[in-house]
């Protein structure tokens, strides 16, 4: 059961500032007769600054939290009474510009979340992380349009650390330092088609917390899709890891 409330107010016609607010009750019944309730309140911040015609200027900061799902709070039958919800604090500021024929995005981010939950392999149980994760990194998009054919290309470099406890100063596992993809779109008449290349970078296995085990090896995808648009009726289909 939740309760929201947001305003965006209009300073001037290039500046404008917004602000939200949530509360959020939870209650998970099981058939065991076991019951977690909780109450969230959380808040967001953000303005909007238009520089020009086609460019703007952004800051945001929004907080956002997830509950344990089922198959979490029960490991081998046993109900985990201490697992508790995840809650992040996520700073952003970024850019965004039209040049020509080219949209451009920018973004840096930081993410702070607290009691982050994992799979502990040594327990064989869902755990909080103690204290905080850290997620810190940058975003880079364009999309460049040439009559049929669209071109899109997007960039993320992310640094993860653990902040607190016995993980202290070690990487986020399973969280890539980097990531790209290419993406070739053409479009004829009711029919669209498109060819995309995704790298993954290196990265720690699943649970492996304490950063022991070698990184596993990046990886390259390469996927295609189509569609067919006919009259009110959408038609598609694709193959992803084509190679």
């Amino acid at each position: 059961l939740g309760i929201f409330a947001l305003d965006t107010y209009k300073f001037t016609d290039n500046l404008n500032s917004n602000v939200g607010f949530r509360n959020e009750n939870v209650k998970l019944s099981y058939s065991s007769g076991k019951e977690k309730t909780y109450n969230e309140n959380l808040i967001s911040l953000g303005t909007n600054y238009l520089y020009s015609d086609t460019g703007s200027v952004y800051a945001s900061f929004e907080q956002n939290y997830r509950t344990p799902t089922t198959d979490e709070y029960f490991t081998y039958g046993v109900f985990l009474e201490n697992l508790e919800p995840q809650k992040s604090n996520v700073l952003e500021i970024g850019i965004r510009e039209y040049i020509r024929n080219t949209y451009f995005t920018g973004a840096l981010f930081s993410s702070i979340t607290k009691d982050e939950i994992y799979y502990n392999p040594i327990t064989n149980t869902n755990e909080n992380i103690f204290g905080d994760t850290e997620r810190k990194g940058l975003e880079l998009s364009s999309k460049t349009y040439l009559g049929d054919f669209t071109i899109s290309q997007t960039y993320t470099h992310l640094n993860t650390k653990m902040k607190d406890g016995v993980y202290v100063g070690k990487s986020v596992p399973w969280v890539p330092e980097n990531k790209y993809s290419l993406k070739l779109d053409y479009s004829l008449d009711s029919i669209s088609t498109g060819l995309e290349y995704i790298y993954v970078d290196d990265m720690y296995a699943i649970s492996d917390l304490y950063n022991n085990a070698d990184k596993i090896e990046g990886y390259a995808l390469v996927n295609l899709n189509t569609s067919y648009n006919y009259r009110k009726i959408n038609i598609y289909g694709g193959i992803n890891n084509l190679f």
